[in-house]
């Protein structure tokens, strides 16, 4: 089939809609200070979220739609997303907590990055990388 004169216009029409730059230049200014911080809800991406349970057992409910889910896995979840968003900072354990916000243990919070993380550094100079 040859091209007649609809098919020029569209692909003139699709040429002229062509985005040479990409739209990256539209992305809001943020830092790590004034961004709001929490877990944010698997299923309905609410920050309303709370701890439910004893220590040893704890799930993460949120409020706004009921979802339960495990601290490790919620945990993780907001340190996939502290790294989109800051690549340029290290993964630590007092950043961390504040970034999860809603777990309040240090202990917890070093547990489930050891588990999942390589450490390097010691003290106060730790923090952890992908363990590839």
């Amino acid at each position: 089939m040859k091209p007649n004169q609809r098919h020029m216009q569209l692909a003139e029409k699709l040429k002229s809609m062509h985005i040479s730059r990409p739209s990256f230049d539209n992305i809001p200014k943020y830092n790590f200070e004034t961004i709001k911080k929490g877990i944010a809800c698997a299923s309905c991406h609410s920050l309303h979220v709370h701890l439910i349970g004893c220590t040893k057992f704890q799930k993460i409910c949120c409020k706004a739609c009921g979802q339960l889910e495990e601290v490790d896995a919620s945990v993780l979840r907001a340190v996939k997303e502290y790294k989109l968003l800051f690549p340029e900072k290290k993964v630590t354990t007092p950043l961390i907590m504040e970034w999860c916000d809603v777990v309040k243990s240090k202990k917890t919070i070093k547990r489930i990055l050891s588990r999942n993380f390589k450490l390097l550094g010691h003290a106060k100079h730790s923090y952890y990388i992908e363990d590839i």
